[in-house]
């Protein structure tokens, strides 16, 4: 449908709206909510990769099918926020796209600074909290940047050592020995290994081969020596996701329906998140959503697997392997992050 057609349609179905749409308790609310239902999807379509708007309608009726709560419309609202940024990230120039390489520079030495402050015991702004989330100064204050958890930490640095590495090697090489030197985090080591992995191929085979060796050696030291709980907690989370994808496969909960309609119960606790995009993104939109996540994976990966020596592809790869053990697009500025690396990318795609 093009943005004609659908604002033609708008201005038809607009007044008839009624209560209870998107959790509107009047009828003038009703119609403010379609209103702005009508502006997502307009500006939705400024993205042009065809999987990216198929997964947004499939957001949309996964909103739909589950009672157009209002938690579930700030899910959508994340859905259509990231097509946006995405498709603006597709029509960058050269000179811009540099531009936000230096951005997200700045973001990336703010956040080490602030972990160098935490690091000596200081924080001006956040405290330490217990396992019930409440302050306790008692407690060591964690290195986490301004992130809830280390996790979410070292995916965004993680993620952010592409564009670094475009910069200048030596930015992106100071950064990775942070992430592995003050982050315990799975998904912040396999980011690391990325882009080693990525940077030794453009050197050679031979390069290629000792690093690969290093980090498959380095990386069974590391998991020998961590804390091995979240690796038992994961298979035992996944069985517990897989029921409750089970009586809702095609539009799954929605999206952020999880431990709000969707309650995760397992063994090992309840969890508000299931340490596998792949997975959660089934049990929030169900198999529809899932196709159009692979699809737009496959599609993109057909295009683009030449370009390996592209940073963006290199974000990609990091995207499609920490997926397997978090959540990088539920987290709103690794998301951020993700858009604009894969935005790029379907753009160079498309000129190449």
């Amino acid at each position: 449908m093009t943005p004609a057609r659908l604002l033609l349609g708008a201005v038809l179905v607009g007044p008839l709206a009624v209560n209870g749409f998107g959790a509107s308790a009047t009828m003038a609310a009703g119609k403010n909510a379609l209103f702005i239902h009508i502006g997502l999807a307009l500006a939705v379509l400024t993205t042009a990769n065809p999987w990216l708007r198929a997964f947004c309608g499939a957001a949309w009726v996964s909103f739909f099918a589950n009672g157009m709560h209002s938690f579930l419309f700030l899910g959508l609202l994340g859905v259509c926020a990231f097509a946006v940024v995405h498709g603006v990230a597709a029509r960058l120039t050269m000179p811009e796209w540099a531009q936000v390489r230096v951005a997200i520079l700045v973001a990336v030495t703010f956040q080490i600074a602030w972990m160098a402050m935490q690091a000596t015991g200081y924080d001006p702004i956040f405290q330490p909290v217990d396992h019930t989330m409440q302050p306790n100064r008692q407690l060591t204050m964690p290195i986490i940047g301004w992130f809830s958890n280390t996790s979410d930490l070292a995916l965004f640095l993680g993620l952010a050592l592409p564009a670094l590495g475009a910069i200048h090697w030596g930015l992106a090489a100071i950064v990775a020995a942070v992430v592995l030197g003050a982050i315990r985090s799975t998904a912040g080591l396999l980011c690391v290994v990325v882009w080693i992995l990525a940077g030794a191929a453009r050197i050679g085979r031979v390069a290629f081969g000792v690093a690969l060796a290093t980090c498959v050696l380095g990386g069974a030291a590391y998991m020998l020596w961590r804390d091995r709980a979240p690796q038992e907690w994961r298979p035992t989370i996944w069985r517990a996701a897989a029921g409750i994808i089970a009586t809702r496969p095609v539009v799954g909960y929605g999206v952020n329906a999880l431990d709000i309609t969707a309650v995760i119960d397992s063994p090992v606790g309840r969890w508000n998140f299931l340490q596998n995009e792949w997975l959660q993104t089934t049990l929030e939109m169900g198999v529809l959503g899932l196709a159009c996540a692979v699809g737009y994976t496959t599609a993109l990966a057909r295009r683009c697997w030449r370009q390996w020596r592209e940073e963006c592809v290199v974000a990609a790869g990091m995207l499609v392997i920490v997926s397997c053990v978090s959540i990088p697009f539920h987290v709103g500025p690794v998301a951020l992050l993700a858009a604009c690396y894969l935005g790029r990318l379907d753009q160079a795609c498309q000129h190449a």
